[in-house]
């Protein structure tokens, strides 16, 4: 179940918070999941937390991100396959390939000769692509039926990387976990009965999509 909570002060919202954790149900052996954005936030609720209960242990921090990471490694036994470092030197290597210089010569030019240029624009189009999985996943599912979606000069090269990458999109993988959740969701509930998400500024449709779909195994708080 989702459970909403708003306010326009944080301390009205961590005290919420403190009764939710205060009331959790569950094994003592089991730890008490929050979501946040930030280490600061974390830090700052760890003090109110334990000033609100009197005492708070035995919990765990984590981003929205590394959450599905947790829930992923749960359902499928290992690491969730992401990583902006190996994306970035796979995306070197295939900037500095025979077929794409004889294909995208313009592009080639800029770094021609120029490692620290290749590798440069190498961590720039990993953190684009990053960006376009949570934001903008049509463009790739155009890209994998090799169909562009504009005019601009930049989305054939950028069409042909994505495809040599022969990568799974987070939009997939996320449907691949909430398919196994269908048969598996006892996993979930037997490591987190409930979790609490706090302070969250940015908020994507591929994060809701995810934590509104474990709402109906867990309570969402």
């Amino acid at each position: 179940m989702n459970r909403l909570y708003t306010s326009s002060r944080n301390e009205r919202l961590c005290e919420k918070l403190a009764e939710n954790v205060k009331g959790q149900t569950g094994s003592l052996f089991q730890k008490t999941m929050i979501i946040t954005q930030s280490g600061g936030m974390n830090a700052w609720l760890t003090t109110q937390l334990a000033m609100e209960n009197g005492i708070f242990a035995h919990y765990e921090f984590a981003n929205p991100d590394g959450f599905m990471g947790k829930v992923y490694e749960l359902l499928f036994g290992e690491k969730f396959p992401s990583g902006s470092d190996t994306l970035r030197y796979t995306l070197y290597n295939l900037l500095g390939s025979e077929e794409f210089i004889r294909d995208f010569p313009a592009v080639a030019e800029y770094y021609h000769n120029h490692d620290l240029r290749r590798m440069q624009l190498a961590t720039k189009v990993a953190d684009l692509f990053d960006q376009y999985q949570l934001y903008r996943d049509d463009f790739l599912q155009s890209w994998e039926n090799d169909t562009t979606q504009s005019d601009n000069d930049t989305e054939p090269w950028q069409k042909w990387l994505w495809r040599a990458l022969q990568m799974e999109s987070r939009a997939k993988i996320k449907e691949r976990m909430l398919e196994k959740l269908n048969t598996h969701s006892h996993l979930l509930r037997e490591t987190w009965p409930e979790i609490h998400l706090f302070g969250i500024a940015i908020y994507t449709e591929y994060h809701r999509d995810f934590y509104e779909k474990i709402g109906q195994y867990i309570n969402v708080h």
